[in-house]
């Protein structure tokens, strides 16, 4: 945090002594602009100096020049801080910087010390100008000294340098001159590197951006389309528990099927009804119904999935439950689009007790019938018994009946009583 912090009180403070307000925007303008703040800076307090020591030595030529030399970089220094270009001012303080040096050179300066300035002329002028521009201004502050140093000793006006200064001093400068130069295209390789990189590095952040991009858009089309799948899901979820919660409130019960008989779903009536063969899902409905290997004979559920209707059938209850008989409805499950039948619903409903009734009331039926039928005979047994009767009270009423045939008569008439005794309770 503290490394950050002093990186950005340092970036502003060479941001304000080179005039620029953020130095990441242009570099290379950057380092020049520091460059000629330097070079002015510097060169104007030792020129300040050296027009103080050359006026205080009556060195009145030099000390002019040198001030001459100061208002211009006074000048130069305001126009720099006040321009947001500065290839003008590069030329023009390079060519500046290289008058005053020729002067420097030719007037000898104190005790023909003043070439030494010139060392400096290389590094000045390649790294504002370039290696091209820079080279020819430190080729031609060159030729300018090589005229000092041929034309001074015959003009007394010309500084007079002697043959082994000249030597050292073409040698130091050739030296110093290839040094900048060879620093100078080693920075313009870097920086023209260091541009190829970053514009590389442009193009790899608009991909990764553009990626990036794409990939928020594709997890939030994924998150719309999970938000989606939830809600759909919890409301499949939810109409799943509704329609559970129909069947399970339904008392008869409800058995789904597969085509091939195999159940998919049941409600607790038939959990309960056949709780010894649970759990009753994934099995056959012979099985888990009526224990049998193979479908029932009358099964009114192969008959729905043929015919594609309804069928109805009785059927025996579970096994040693007071369920005696169940009535069993066949509905079929048809595909909306294509009709095709894809399972059964089988509607169950306890019949034990109708059952009974209906057999007690066969029952009474019949021993009505059977009643009607024996007082019918009853009735028309009881006609002849009294036609009987009849016929023996006529036999009686007759004179001269012998009494053997009398007792005989008695016995039918004791007879004939008796019948139509049992011919009433009848």
């Amino acid at each position: 945090m503290m490394g950050m912090l002093s990186g950005k009180i340092r970036d502003r403070i060479l941001g304000q002594f080179a005039n620029v307000t953020d130095i990441t925007d242009n570099i290379e303008q950057f380092r020049k602009k520091f460059l000629i703040n330097f070079i002015l800076i510097v060169g104007g307090i030792f020129l300040s100096f050296l027009t103080a020591v050359a006026f205080l030595q009556h060195y009145l030529l030099l000390g002019a020049v040198d001030l001459t030399i100061l208002g211009f970089v006074i000048i130069l220094f305001i126009r720099v801080r006040k321009s947001t270009g500065t290839r003008q001012l590069e030329l023009i303080g390079t060519i500046g910087i290289g008058l005053f040096y020729s002067f420097l050179i030719a007037y000898g300066g104190v005790n023909n010390t003043a070439f030494m300035w010139a060392f400096t002329y290389p590094l000045i002028a390649l790294s504002l100008l370039g290696p091209r521009l820079g080279s020819l201004m430190s080729i031609l502050l060159l030729g300018m000294a090589g005229a000092v140093f041929t034309f001074g000793p015959h003009m007394q006006m010309l500084a007079f340098y002697n043959t082994d200064i000249i030597i050292r001093f073409i040698t130091a400068y050739l030296t110093i001159y290839c040094i900048a130069l060879v620093m100078e295209m080693t920075r313009g390789y870097v920086q023209g590197r260091l541009k190829l990189s970053n514009r590389k590095l442009a193009k790899a952040f608009d991909k990764v951006q553009e990626k990036s991009f794409a990939l928020i858009t594709s997890n939030q089309e994924l998150k719309n389309e999970v938000e989606e799948r939830l809600r759909v899901e919890k409301a499949l979820r939810d109409s799943e528990n509704f329609l559970d919660n129909i069947i399970e409130s339904i008392q008869d019960g409800i058995s789904v099927l597969e085509p091939d008989l195999t159940i998919r779903h049941v409600n607790s009536v038939m959990d309960h009804w056949y709780s010894e063969n649970a759990p009753l899902i994934g099995k056959k409905c012979y099985e888990s119904y009526h224990n049998a290997t193979s479908p029932c004979e009358k099964c009114p559920t192969l008959r729905c999935l043929s015919s594609g209707h309804t069928e109805v059938e009785i059927v025996p209850g579970p096994a040693g439950s007071p369920v005696e008989w169940l009535e069993l409805f066949s509905y079929p499950i048809a595909d909306q689009e294509s009709g095709k039948i894809t399972g059964v619903v089988e509607f169950v409903r306890n019949v034990t007790d109708r059952k009974r009734m209906e057999g007690q009331l066969s029952q009474a039926q019949r021993m009505d019938s059977i009643g009607r039928l024996a007082g019918g005979v009853a009735h028309d047994f009881n006609n002849i018994l009294m036609g009987v009767q009849g016929r023996v009270s006529l036999m009686f009423s007759e004179s001269g009946i012998e009494n053997s045939l009398k007792e005989h008569l008695q016995s039918i008439e004791l007879y004939v009583q008796k019948a139509t005794e049992l011919t009433r309770q009848l």
